[in-house]
């Protein structure tokens, strides 16, 4: 009997090409990622620091749990923060450009394991031996710049990993994607209203919290790790971007001080649990995919929460299984179609602080 297989930083890099694919991603964008992410491991594997405490491999084939708590992880944190540096401080002749995709690409995969839910299994160990390395790091004169573009996917790519289940309904975003494309025509228009939505995505640049710029005018962001998040227009002005410095309080705003893209969070400011739940009988086309979903896996109870572990885990395989057995078809797809549209028109992205937004988490 086969001992089972456990999920690792490198067994998931299969789910994370496919996810990406499922994002409607081109295969040269696909093959570009996968290329940015080996690449990355490549320079994490020739880091001193880390081969020095010999722990290359151990982090490589550490084991990972699911948790929603990924983003609190001390380990996960810490072999984040390690990859990026990698990529930073390696000793390799690589040009600028190339170590900037590097490190676009091991934000996104970090990007998925966390909409995934999937973080290191602590241990206090390699927690103790990867702090100390951190400490020992110059971090003076190292920033991070992404252009609109790597920003724009980097979102993209966390808001098509954003499943949401609750008791009535369920926004299991890879199925949705599936359904969607069986009408081109309503799928382009799904791509552009996703597009529209996340371009407004709002950056706030004023202590009160009440000024704000919209990621579509925003040429460039750049992070001075834990020290300064600034944004720069194309209109040519430059702004600190600010954060909601109480996830509860809308009053109380502080300085962002992320040390990269990743603490950039996408906070619904309007929670998609108070859209799409708490109004779940004006969306019947979502309350029959629910029920769908419990009928793909026998589910005869009432509260589809119980399923939560199998439909954040729906992938592109799944959905399109889902969609063949239930006879799911194209006049299905537009109802569920016009129903986004009204889903969307009442969603506010706003950027925010990564742990600050995750105390908020359960709300969303």
């Amino acid at each position: 009997m086969n001992a089972p297989s456990v999920n690792t930083f490198l067994s998931l890099l299969p789910s994370f090409r496919e996810y990406w694919e499922s994002g409607y991603h081109s295969s040269n964008s696909v093959s570009s990622y996968m290329s940015y992410i080996n690449g990355a491991i490549r320079m994490f594997e020739k880091f001193e620091p880390i081969v020095n405490e010999g722990i290359v491999d151990l982090l490589l084939h550490h084991r990972l749990v699911i948790s929603k708590s990924t983003i609190n992880n001390k380990l996960t944190e810490n072999v984040r923060l390690l990859f990026l540096l990698a990529t930073k401080l390696s000793n390799t002749h690589l040009s600028k450009k190339t170590r900037s995709n590097y490190s676009s690409g091991i934000v996104t995969y970090f990007d998925f394991l966390f909409a995934k839910g999937y973080q290191f299994e602590e241990d206090s160990s390699l927690v103790s031996v990867t702090s100390k390395i951190l400490k020992s790091l110059p971090l003076n004169g190292i920033v991070f710049r992404y252009t609109h573009n790597k920003i724009s996917s980097n979102f993209n790519s966390r808001l098509n990993t954003q499943d949401r289940v609750y008791e009535h309904v369920c926004f299991p975003i890879c199925l949705i994607n599936q359904i969607i494309s069986l009408d081109p025509t309503i799928n382009r228009k799904f791509k552009k209203l996703k597009k529209d939505k996340r371009e407004s995505t709002e950056f706030i640049v004023s202590l009160d919290g009440k000024s704000h710029v919209c990621l579509s005018d925003i040429f460039q962001i750049e992070i001075v790790p834990n020290k300064k998040c600034e944004i720069s227009t194309y209109s040519g002005t430059i702004c600190q971007v600010y954060t909601e410095a109480d996830p509860f309080d809308k009053t109380k705003y502080e300085p962002l001080r992320a040390f990269d893209l990743c603490d950039l969070s996408i906070d619904h400011d309007v929670a998609l649990k108070n859209i799409l739940e708490e109004k779940h009988f004006e969306y019947p086309a979502f309350l029959q995919l629910g029920s769908i979903i419990a009928d793909y896996y026998n589910y005869r109870g009432n509260d589809l929460k119980t399923l939560r572990s199998k439909i954040v885990n729906i992938d592109a395989t799944t959905a399109k299984d889902i969609i063949k057995t239930k006879g799911i078809d194209i006049d299905f797809a537009n109802s569920l179609f016009l129903e986004l549209e009204k889903i969307y028109s009442e969603m506010r992205y706003v950027i925010m602080y990564g742990p600050y937004n995750s105390k908020k988490s359960d709300t969303n």
